[in-house]
């Protein structure tokens, strides 16, 4: 361990001394092997702020993706003590990638914000990570992705606000016109007319349906906890309000 502590040192000296010498290239590389030195050392916190220096430092020298991924390393290093600094994370690397029209190549980071968020009970969180990975989708003509993740959208949004997911829905269907007549899009309209008629039978074929196993495994967990109004068997929501 003394030898990590060593090194993070070394690197955070000389990481410091290019930024001082406005070399960002040399500051971001030593800023990022100083994280990868505290991550060595279970020593999350310092790991999470040497990595964001370190993509601080990449912005300036115009290596996005690089930047993005040091905050990604961040979200990684600290989310198993901190939940809301990882996710934040990530969303600071989506907005780069964002920002630099590259949002189509971060795919798997949406999704991995998104899981943490759900697992974490972090609703709202994921919202809105789906509403911005959307259009992204849309805009890269990756449609079946785009309906996956409306239907994720509308899954959630009926656990927490059934009105919401139905304007939702009528928002989607001028956002992609393929949505309605989609495997997801038949499978967000029956589960909304499910709701709305009360029909627990007709929603647990729905939840067992392979559109809804072909989501996101949190994205499953919700839809499994789905439950219409005045059911009497109470469904386990397993932690989502």
């Amino acid at each position: 361990m003394r030898s990590y502590d060593l090194s993070r040192t070394c690197s955070i000296n000389a990481a410091d001394a290019f930024s001082h010498a406005n070399l960002p290239s040399e500051a971001a590389k030593c800023y990022e092997s100083a994280g990868q030195s505290a991550t060595q050392m279970k020593d999350v916190n310092s790991a999470f702020d040497d990595y964001n220096k370190a993509s601080k430092e990449y912005i300036k020298t115009g290596l996005h993706d690089r930047a993005a991924e040091c905050l990604e390393k961040a979200a990684k290093a600290i989310f198993e003590e901190d939940k809301l600094k990882a996710i934040e994370a990530y969303e600071g690397a989506l907005d780069i990638h964002e920002s630099n029209d590259r949002g189509k190549f971060a795919t798997d980071t949406y999704r991995r914000s998104i899981q943490l968020a759900l697992k974490n009970d972090m609703i709202e969180k994921a919202i809105k990570i789906l509403e911005r990975h959307i259009p992204v989708c849309i805009s890269g003509n990756d449609f079946k992705l785009a309906h996956k993740q409306m239907l994720s959208l509308i899954i959630i949004l009926l656990k927490i606000d059934p009105v919401h997911a139905s304007k939702k829905f009528t928002e989607f269907q001028g956002q992609s016109d393929s949505f309605f007549t989609s495997d997801e899009g038949c499978k967000a309209n029956e589960l909304l007319d499910a709701f709305e008629k009360r029909d627990s039978e007709a929603l647990e074929a729905i939840k067992n349906s392979s559109t809804i196993s072909f989501l996101d495994n949190e994205i499953i967990r919700v839809a499994k906890s789905l439950a219409v109004a005045g059911e009497d068997k109470k469904e386990e929501s397993n932690g989502l309000l």
